[in-house]
């Protein structure tokens, strides 16, 4: 079981010591800091990075990590970090997977992980027996379609609507826009690969250069934004 991470907090000297405890551990991958609360939010909130785990200072400048928190909750696990002890309540009052106290000692940062895994293996046993279906409205919304989502090869964003393409061998125009369609993808097969696709890990062929080559002879680009990501999850895929 594999997860990328995302450091966020305004001390150098915190991100360094997560930086190495991330590198350190096996199975978790690094894919970007920010100081910046905002930055990160605008980061996170537009799929740029997709992290499994997020590492949030509570005490940081014009977003607390708490506010923040609420804000990407649905997108990312939050691990909160912190030197003052006194936030503890707050930050589990808010639902956090864990809260880790400066300076963090690496037995302690790896209880958090083994909580990560626990919580993980929790969600996919309450998923079991799920259908794994979704569906679309279709031409001009007049209709409304039921995909598979293992069927699903790919996703091209064009303008406010969707090409799904499937192994079915044919292509659905949908309705719906990429954020809300990737909300709705199961995190571990699919990610963006560009601001205007979405791929299923399950189907890559090979990767020549900033191009994914996937089942059926279909042809991705990799943008640059995305592709530190991508190799990495592809990496620890399994």
């Amino acid at each position: 079981m594999s997860y990328t991470c995302f450091i966020i907090d305004d001390e150098q000297h915190a991100i360094d010591v997560l930086t190495d405890y991330i590198g350190d551990t096996p199975g978790l991958t690094l894919i970007g800091t920010e100081t910046n609360p905002v930055k990160a939010l605008n980061l996170i909130s537009s799929g740029e990075v997709n992290p499994a785990i997020t590492f949030l200072d509570i005490d940081l400048p014009k977003l607390s990590g708490i506010k923040l928190n609420e804000l990407i909750k649905d997108k990312t696990r939050v691990i909160f970090t912190t030197a003052f002890k006194d936030y503890a309540v707050e930050a589990f009052d808010v639902n956090a997977l864990d809260f880790l106290l400066k300076p963090i000692e690496y037995n302690r940062f790896l209880q958090s992980i083994d909580k990560v895994y626990a919580s993980t293996k929790s969600e996919e046993k309450n998923s079991r027996g799920q259908e794994k279906y979704l569906f679309f409205h279709v031409d001009n919304k007049k209709n409304i379609i039921k995909l598979n989502i293992d069927e699903i090869i790919k996703v091209e964003g064009l303008s406010n609507y969707v090409k799904i393409s499937t192994t079915t061998g044919k292509d659905h125009i949908v309705y719906i826009s990429m954020k809300e369609l990737l909300n709705k993808l199961p995190e571990r097969d699919f990610i963006r690969s560009h601001k205007s696709h979405i791929i299923n890990f399950k189907y890559i062929d090979a990767i020549n250069g900033n191009i994914v080559k996937m089942k059926g002879d279909i042809n991705v680009p990799i943008g640059y934004l995305y592709k530190k990501e991508l190799l990495a999850r592809i990496t620890n895929f399994s």
